[in-house]
């Protein structure tokens, strides 16, 4: 198990001692506490631009199985804490050499640097994988999530009329992403 403890900006936290983040690939011990957290993300409206699977127990437990060749990823609020932020990287299974990157985070959680940190690990996996360039898609209206993926470096085209396609070389992140 991989942990991070993380400090978010004085600016956004609460007075108080710093936010003790976990970061474990989905298994089948942490299935629930993922279908609670996209039962959240849903009842939130964020269904709308994070879809990358049902969100059903059945399709999470698919997911967890083990031997996948895909990356998929939960971060926790301590050792035992809630599902805060959901990240992954898939296509290999498919045969792709080029992963797709999708990410979640709680909306009650939003705002202290955890999608940051959550696409720097991913882009750490991808690297070490082999990966030379990640993708992904983000809804056009979405226009946080494609500032927090500028900073990346992701250049966008268009997928679809609702869609813009992301593609980042992972050679060319910017040093302070990284980090």
């Amino acid at each position: 198990m991989q942990a991070h403890h993380y400090s978010p900006p004085s600016a956004a936290a609460p007075a108080g001692p710093a936010i003790d983040l976990r970061c474990r690939r989905l298994t089948a011990r942490n299935v629930h506490d993922l279908v609670a957290f996209l039962t959240r993300l849903a009842a939130a409206g964020d269904g709308r631009w994070f879809h990358p699977h049902p969100f059903t127990r059945e399709a999470v437990e698919e997911l967890a199985a083990p031997g996948r060749g895909d990356e998929y990823h939960v971060w926790t609020a301590g050792r035992d804490g809630p599902v805060v932020a959901y990240g992954m990287l898939r296509g290999w299974e498919a045969g792709y050499t080029m992963p797709s990157l999708g990410i979640a985070v709680d909306p009650q959680w939003r705002g202290q640097g955890i999608g940051r940190r959550l696409i720097t690990h991913l882009h750490v996996i991808a690297a070490a994988r082999g990966a030379d360039t990640v993708r992904l898609k983000v809804d056009r209206s979405n226009t946080t999530a494609m500032a927090l993926y500028q900073a990346f470096g992701y250049e966008f085209r268009p997928f679809s009329d609702s869609e813009w396609l992301g593609l980042v070389n992972l050679s060319a992140v910017p040093a302070r992403m990284a980090a």
